[in-house]
């Protein structure tokens, strides 16, 4: 098996880069998750005009579509780089 990944020039962890990122990923995400549970005061002030109070759900659902097409534009780049 090594021969033919030598032989074709791949590697096969190669495509486990995109993995990396996972732990920083949820770090984050668990890490703002709290943040909005508990009494953080300057979340309710520090947002912008759109999202004045950042501790609510957003009503508007912008946020979690710009992050979902950022997850896959990620995933996209990850999985151009490692070919």
């Amino acid at each position: 098996m090594q021969e033919f990944y030598g032989k074709l020039g791949v590697t096969p962890f190669g495509s486990m880069v995109g993995l990396l990122q996972l732990p920083v990923t949820f770090g984050m995400f668990f890490g703002v998750k709290k943040m909005c549970e508990l009494p953080v005061e300057q979340l309710k002030y520090s947002g912008f005009e759109l999202f004045s109070d950042l501790t609510i759900a957003d009503p508007t659902w912008i946020l979690p579509f710009v992050m979902t097409v950022t997850i896959n534009a990620q995933f996209i780049v990850c999985l151009f780089f490692s070919a």
